[in-house]
């Protein structure tokens, strides 16, 4: 199951507006109503499956979840929570953990814009993680190169 469905949208937003207060000012590389807009329809989706159920609305919530603004979204996501929790955020793992496979396609092909903002966001994510665990500097400088 997606990392997201364990979510709710006012910690999303919450995050959102402290990475875009935060880091999001020194590298603008993702804009604040960009990720809101992709927080927006993402548990607009999510809550439909609920009330409706996964069968009605799946094809939606789909769409809503895997594509490059979503997987950027999580890495912010990730960044915010790990900030918060010092380094040791199982949701935040996850959520960094439900991008890889998308990542790991753009190591070798980045997609236009898109794949490196999402690129960039992950580098991010780890520096921010061997600033707060020491202990990944070799996960970080392996990523970098």
């Amino acid at each position: 199951m997606d990392p997201l469905w364990d979510m709710n949208r006012e910690d999303a937003h919450i995050l959102i507006d402290d990475w875009c207060d935060g880091l999001g000012t020194v590298y603008p590389i993702v804009s604040r109503p960009t990720l809101q807009d992709t927080a927006k329809k993402v548990f607009e989706s999510l809550q439909l499956a609920h009330s409706e159920g996964l069968r009605e609305r799946g094809g939606s919530v789909a769409e809503a979840l895997f594509n490059h603004d979503t997987n950027k979204l999580k890495i912010v996501l990730a960044i915010g929570m790990t900030k918060e929790a010092g380094g040791r955020d199982h949701q935040a793992q996850r959520l960094f953990q439900s991008t890889s496979e998308a990542v790991e396609g753009l190591i070798w092909n980045p997609e236009g814009i898109h794949g490196i903002q999402l690129l960039y966001l992950v580098v991010s994510r780890r520096a921010r993680k061997v600033l707060d665990d020491p202990a990944d500097t070799a996960g970080n400088v392996s990523l970098s190169s």
